[in-house]
């Protein structure tokens, strides 16, 4: 039994998060001397609720003056425009509720000098969220106009439960899975390096989607939520693989492996991959690898199912090149459609990597790979930032008015022509023994991006992104940990580094010039401390704290300028603050 609590005390938005899960693992029935059975077992139920401000509402998104309410209650004569936020309907409230299951079974042994292992079982998620304190625009507008509801006063409860009703989002997801795989070596067939090992294997599974709405989320009448699309979809997957070892030399390694895979709904692909590993030294490993892969949309990058909403603030460079507040192309409020693409081909991809792993004292390895990922077709979700500087590419999503402001974009899925991504991975980890002081660890990791190539269309420019905005160049991990007896203890930090705030690399800032000092999202670093117990039987208990200094979140302009809600990148970052979390596990087995 697994049970985690944790506390977020930011006062801005108040979380409680409850987690719940029980799970039987590694059950073996040994059926004969060359014959096992196994079972994997696991429920998981993790329940938060979050808050944020009262709703705003206004009623003239338009600017047409279309509904006015009658200012009578306010001893004005005629109709009025409002933009209220609704104290009195109390926060917006968020209950979430995510229910896992998963079934696992299978046998492995080994028959006439083959390795088998084969296995079946069954994945499911649910994920459930009642809402409160949001408003239905139909039934607002209506209560605004015959004056039953009144903003600044304290209405009635049978009003407020008209227009701001509980609504109900949830979705379920389950895949079907089947695999077998086998694996021997050759002893008629050798190498100066050894015999050929060979390993090959299928599989097939079922993937099942399907979204449900509250129709008001589906009518577009949920104020701030467009209008949301249901999804129900299935597709198969049949894949087949084999993979040789190859002893070239006693030093030398190589693998070859190949890969089928046949989507009921996406096309077929066949991909290989060859590796090499030269052990130079006998603390020196030399490595590379070429691989090709392949990935079709999925069923929310598919559906033809339409979720429009309303984007703020956006600023469209062909008629604002630079901030301007006059200028009100430079903060349009705008409708967007995001909708997946029937039609989408799908994404393959090229990678290489060539590193080495060196150990120069006994525990204590460093390792250094460059890499490098090719990708044609990439499917992407359009941002509309992106979209907006590379309006050449993109003109067919894009609507203007008669003076050429813009009224409208669609944000589908897209195939981009190409996407190219560079850079370096280290690795540094080791382990001391200090004796009755226990056990010392440590180690470090960082991944730098020397470019982000970027192609939206294939007569389009290739520009690098890399540093710009939500691409920062340079991310980092450190730990050290020391284990005494039943006790962990272990302090880590991560870093995320900064970014130029602008949407593309030869664009101006985001930010007004009297705001330069937003032009770059700063460098993010966090601290967090870990203490595990497991001196009761089959028990083990820990505490982990993240941010453990309560680090502010780098501001970054752009988000702010988009949501109107947060002022952070969700890609890196997090406002949940310094966070707890108990844990308790019982093996039962």
């Amino acid at each position: 039994m697994l049970l985690r609590l944790r506390l977020y005390p930011r006062p801005s938005e108040q979380l409680f998060h409850l987690t719940p899960c029980s799970d039987l693992r590694g059950r073996l029935f040994q059926l004969s001397s060359n014959l096992t059975a196994f079972f994997e077992g696991g429920l998981g139920k993790s329940k938060y609720k979050y808050q944020q401000d009262p709703q705003f509402y206004y009623n003239d998104p338009d600017g047409e003056q279309t509904l006015r309410m009658d200012g009578a209650a306010y001893g004005i004569t005629g109709p009025i425009d409002i933009l209220y936020r609704a104290g009195d309907i109390g926060p917006r409230t968020y209950k979430v509720t995510n229910d896992e299951a998963r079934l696992l079974a299978g046998v492995k042994g080994t028959v006439g000098g083959w390795d088998f292992d084969t296995a079946a079982g069954v994945m499911s998620g649910k994920v459930r969220i009642d809402q409160t304190g949001s408003i239905i625009t139909s039934e607002m507008d209506a209560a605004l106009v015959a004056g039953t509801y009144v903003p600044g006063l304290q209405n009635s409860a049978a009003v407020i439960a008209q227009i701001s009703p509980k609504l109900t989002r949830q979705g379920k997801a389950t895949t079907t899975f089947a695999d077998a795989r086998v694996s021997t070596e050759f002893a008629s067939m050798t190498l100066p390096g050894g015999a050929v090992g060979f390993a090959a294997g299928v599989e097939a599974r079922r993937e099942k989607q399907k979204d449900d709405y509250d129709n008001r989320f589906i009518n577009g009448e949920v104020f701030g939520f467009g209008s949301l699309g249901d999804i129900d979809e299935s597709r198969s997957v049949k894949s087949a693989y084999a993979e040789f070892n190859l002893p070239v030399l006693k030093s030398l390694e190589s693998q070859l492996a190949l890969r089928h895979d046949r989507y009921s709904v996406g096309g077929t692909s066949t991909t290989p991959k060859v590796g090499l590993k030269w052990s130079a030294m006998s603390n020196l490993v030399l490595r590379g690898t070429y691989a090709r892969g392949f990935r079709v949309a999925n069923p929310r990058e598919t559906s033809p199912a339409v979720n429009v909403g309303f984007a703020n603030g956006v600023q469209d460079p062909v008629r604002c090149p630079v901030i301007d507040p006059l200028n009100p192309d430079c903060s349009l409020s705008i409708q967007a459609n995001i909708k997946g693409s029937p039609n989408l081909e799908p994404e393959k991809s090229k990678s290489y990597t060539i590193g080495l792993v060196f150990e120069p004292v006994k525990d204590v390895s460093v390792s250094i790979d460059r890499w490098r990922i090719d990708r044609t077709n990439e499917i992407a979700s359009t941002d509309i930032d992106f979209l907006l500087a590379n309006q050449t590419s993109f003109q067919q999503f894009i609507t203007r008015d008669a003076s050429g402001s813009i009224t409208g974009v669609d944000l589908p899925y897209v195939n981009l022509a190409g996407t190219r991504v560079e850079g370096w991975d280290i690795d540094f980890r080791g382990k001391t023994n200090l004796g009755e002081a226990g056990k010392l660890s440590y180690g470090a990791a960082a991944t730098y991006f020397d470019h982000f190539y970027v192609q939206p269309s294939k007569d389009a420019k290739v520009e690098d992104y890399n540093g710009t905005w939500q691409q920062p160049r340079l991310r980092m991990s450190a730990r050290i940990g020391l284990e005494t007896g039943p006790w962990t203890t272990e302090l880590s930090a991560n870093y995320v580094g900064n970014y130029k705030n602008k949407l593309t690399p030869v664009g101006v800032c985001s930010a007004p010039a009297a705001l330069n000092q937003f032009c770059e999202v700063k460098a993010w670093t966090t601290l967090g401390l870990f203490f595990g117990y497991k001196g009761f039987k089959n028990t083990e208990l820990s505490l982990a704290v993240d941010n453990l200094g309560d680090e502010k979140l780098p501001f970054d302009y752009r988000a702010g300028v988009n949501s109107q809600t947060r002022s952070w990148g969700a890609t890196y970052h997090n406002a949940l603050g310094r966070t707890f979390t108990l844990r308790a596990k019982y093996t039962f087995f």
